[in-house]
């Protein structure tokens, strides 16, 4: 069965190319966290005061990275180590940290499946912290035999009656709680296509169904990005193959601070896709190839810059992709100046 995506392009190439017209459609599918876990996650709780390195570890480069998962409301995590550059000293300070850490509004849906977070403790850092934020551990998409489609058929007549010249861009976000037979909760993000257009996909998206749920699963959040571009009606080429200095210069200086990252341990080198959503969504930026922990505080930093052109190229780039190659080695990154190799 093709996916949701490759399914809608293949129809909409068919269906344009019988009317003469020439076109391309793109339609992306991501999985988001829902609003149930980030609703946990800000109500984590954790206890007695931050850590401090012992005066062995003082001084030193390096991290600890941790995973924990989340079952019952006023229990500890379970937790797993990921990375550990610091020693056994330092990771025993780390585990007595989060031995107190609760999730007290953590839900028995949510807690019967698990909430997997994800944080990094840092020694030496240009910056003097020792602890970044907890993150939630980036979703993954269902299978796509999970996911039943309707046909495009209403989307393909709307397409045929566009002006001859035109692009546009919609971006649908659904929730599936319930079961297998229960539809989306639907909210139209975006939109800058004719309102009858956006109407036909809203309503294509109301007939999906996620089969594979059962009644009493955690809710899953899914958002869908559509691009339509016919006869001359072209986007405006982003860049691509972009180095860390050339990525960090096209972002707001005010957006993130400054941070400094060492990619040895994260499966160096390697691509990642950085992409424009503001000003109606948070932008996004994810690995190439599988997802992992390692690379988890990155992309969440990553995520939070925003296009130094403001709202003005934000919405001349919506949807858009900026692929960056991450090299090996330790960085400075500075939006809006530049990086710089620490080694």
């Amino acid at each position: 069965m093709p996916s949701l995506g490759a399914a809608l392009r293949q129809m909409l190439a068919a269906a344009l190319a019988v009317a003469g017209v020439a076109a391309a459609s793109a339609q992306t599918l991501a999985a988001l966290p829902d609003a149930d876990e980030v609703a946990a996650l800000n109500c984590l709780t954790t206890s007695g005061p931050a850590l401090r390195w012992d005066a062995a570890t003082a001084g030193r480069q390096g991290l600890i990275r941790v995973a924990m998962r989340f079952t019952q409301p006023d229990t500890a995590p379970a937790v797993a180590m990921v990375s550990n550059t610091l020693g056994t000293a330092a990771e025993a300070l780390v585990q007595a940290r989060v031995a107190g850490y609760r999730m007290p509004c953590l839900s028995a849906a949510l807690g019967a499946q698990g909430v997997e977070l994800v944080q990094e403790f840092r020694s030496g850092s240009v910056f003097g912290e020792v602890e970044r934020p907890v993150r939630l551990v980036q979703g993954a998409l269902p299978a796509s035999a999970c996911l039943l489609q309707p046909p495009a058929t209403e989307v393909l007549q709307r397409l045929n009656r566009l002006p001859p010249d035109f692009l546009a861009r919609v971006m649908i976000q659904s929730r599936f709680v319930g079961g297998p037979d229960d539809p989306p909760q639907n909210t139209l993000l975006f939109s800058n296509a004719p309102v009858r257009l956006s109407d036909a996909l809203m309503k294509r998206a109301e007939a999906i169904r996620m089969v594979c749920r059962k009644v009493g699963d955690r809710a899953q959040t899914l958002r869908q990005s559509f691009v339509f571009e016919v006869g001359a009606a072209r986007r405006k080429p982003t860049p691509s193959g972009l180095t860390l200095e050339g990525w960090m210069q096209l972002m707001d200086r005010q957006s993130a601070g400054a941070a400094d990252f060492d990619f040895d341990g994260m499966r160096c080198p390697f691509e990642i896709e950085w992409r424009s959503l503001q000003p109606s969504a948070a932008n996004e930026a994810r690995a190439a190839g599988r997802p992992g922990l390692d690379r988890a505080e990155f992309l969440a930093w990553a995520g939070g810059l925003r296009l130094a052109g403001g709202e003005t190229q934000e919405r001349e780039w919506f949807g858009e992709r900026l692929r960056i190659q991450v090299p090996c080695g330790a960085h400075l990154l500075r939006p809006g100046v530049g990086a710089e190799s620490r080694r």
